[in-house]
């Protein structure tokens, strides 16, 4: 059992930790091990003994009044998020301490206060220097255990944003009100005049990330539908925070907020505009003003955000869906691809999202198949891209994407020689890599697979549409035997001449 409660290095140590611990032991014999500890010992032995003492019953005298004063003698002295040297023992030591309250909550059915919930909650994100990926996974399952329907709800809504998070967010904001809803007038702010100096967030809660993101997760629509308010100066404030530790994350959140977001919440209240407004300046996060690793971080986010923004509006003819999918491809897409169309990861970010816009835009989106073609092309004509093929697959899958959607047009002669020209010099491409032993052979596979789908799909479409093969195509075919495979059924149906 105390391998599903600690990690590989806790584990092992608390192995030969277990055979020197006496047999019988009290509650407040182990808490008063915790507390009288000084300020440099093992906190991590200490933690790990209790451990062992609360994983056999059979050993403990029980009492419930002892029970809350070891809870909380843990929650102060073993759950400490910290971001200074020595975190990685102090992370240790958080896991063993979360490893004993799920003890309580398992072995006697405890129950935990909103004040030490609200603790374990600062640990629910593997990310977070301060935690572990195991004591995260059972800090989640703690609160999960822990909360009833209901009681989930009272403790959302009361402890973790009326308490903990809206006094860090209280600064005004010209976009928003004191009651966390859209300011009906935007007031600029004066000129010559600095913003007061206040305390951040950041120096003493940093942990308020991974906090907003576990009660966005924790919530029912039900319950943002009625107090969406309280999450709003929060979600501004990580969304646009200029740390590469923060906006990522507080992007992710946005996103996941939306998703469980009524939608005529969204766009009612107009809140779904304002995160629209300060999104967008996220997809200009672009190389060489950011570095590539950081770009790509933040843009995955920012598009899902965006999309999802999209998708709110459930119906494909909206015209504010549709206004929104355009905006993210002129001004984000094919803005980002030609700005910095030699990043490959950036690329294959690129790629995978046009995909999913040119997919929600239906066959509106053949507005802008000139400006795709261009771009894809780019993209799988480049002689040296095979260098990173990911960014290539994801392309053939947009071309897919983009042939399924937008076929009234792309049946059209230049349409059709311009995909078959890019498949072509794709698929060679892919036939030199091929033979490559550096070649990493599933992406390859996966890139021909799509290649062929393609190319299986344009040829449908020409020939329910022309009743005589492209020949172009057959003399090309004539000339590199080695694109037979990619058009099977051109090669395999004989030209006929015009008299």
């Amino acid at each position: 059992m105390l391998d599903s409660l600690l990690g590989s290095v806790n584990f092992n140590r608390l192995q030969s930790l277990s055979t020197g611990i006496s047999e019988h032991s009290t509650l407040e014999d182990i808490a008063s091990k915790i507390s009288g500890l000084p300020e440099k010992t093992d906190r991590q032995k200490a933690a790990l003994e209790a451990v062992v003492y609360l994983s056999r019953p059979e050993c403990i005298t029980w009492e419930s009044n002892q029970a809350c004063n070891l809870a909380k003698v843990v929650c102060e002295g073993l759950l400490s998020p910290t971001t200074s040297p020595g975190q990685e023992t102090a992370a240790l030591v958080t896991e063993a301490g979360i490893a004993c309250l799920q003890l309580l909550s398992l072995t006697w059915s405890y129950s935990l206060d909103d004040a030490t919930l609200l603790k374990v909650v600062a640990f629910t994100d593997c990310r977070d220097p301060w935690t572990t990926k195991k004591a995260a996974s059972v800090a989640s399952e703690l609160l999960r255990t822990q909360l009833t329907a209901t009681r989930a709800v009272e403790f959302v809504v009361g402890p973790v944003l009326q308490t903990f998070i809206k006094p860090l967010f209280a600064k005004p904001s010209s976009r928003i009100t004191a009651s966390g809803r859209p300011a009906r007038y935007q007031t600029p702010p004066q000129r010559g005049q600095l913003p007061p100096k206040t305390s951040s967030w950041k120096d003493h809660a940093p942990w308020v990330v991974s906090t907003l993101r576990w009660a966005v997760d924790a919530s029912k629509p039900s319950l943002i539908q009625e107090h969406w308010p309280l999450f709003i100066p929060v979600l501004l404030a990580l969304a646009e925070d200029d740390s590469i530790h923060v906006k990522p994350r507080g992007l992710e959140t946005l996103a996941l907020f939306i998703e469980k977001c009524p939608p005529q919440i969204l766009h009612t209240t107009g809140i779904g505009l304002i995160f629209e407004e300060i999104t967008f300046p996220a997809l200009l996060c672009l190389p060489n003003l950011t570095p590539e690793a950081e770009s790509t971080k933040i843009l995955v986010p920012a598009y899902d955000v965006l999309i999802r923004l999209a998708k709110s509006h459930q119906k494909p003819q909206s015209l504010s869906r549709r206004r929104l999918l355009d905006k993210l491809l002129r001004e984000g897409v094919f803005a980002a691809y030609f700005h910095s169309p030699e990043y490959a990861h950036l690329v294959e970010i690129l790629m995978e999202n046009t995909a999913t816009i040119v997919e929600c835009l239906g066959i509106y989106s053949t507005k802008h198949l000139k400006s795709l073609l261009s771009m894809i092309s780019s993209v799988m004509e480049d002689p040296f891209a095979m260098v990173y093929p990911c960014a290539i697959l994801a392309a053939s899958k947009t071309l897919g994407a983009i042939i399924a959607t937008c076929w009234p047009r792309v049946k059209e002669i230049d349409n059709f020689e311009q995909i078959i020209h890019a498949l072509s010099l794709c698929w060679l491409s892919v036939c030199e890599v091929s033979s490559s032993p550096k070649r990493d052979g599933d992406v390859i596979n996966a890139i021909s697979f799509e290649l062929i789908q393609t190319s299986n799909m344009l040829q449908t479409l020409w020939a329910q549409s022309h009743s005589e093969p492209l020949e172009e195509l057959g003399e090309v075919l004539g000339r590199e035997p080695r694109l037979a495979q990619l058009f099977q059924r051109f090669a395999s149906k004989p030209r006929t001449s015009v008299s």
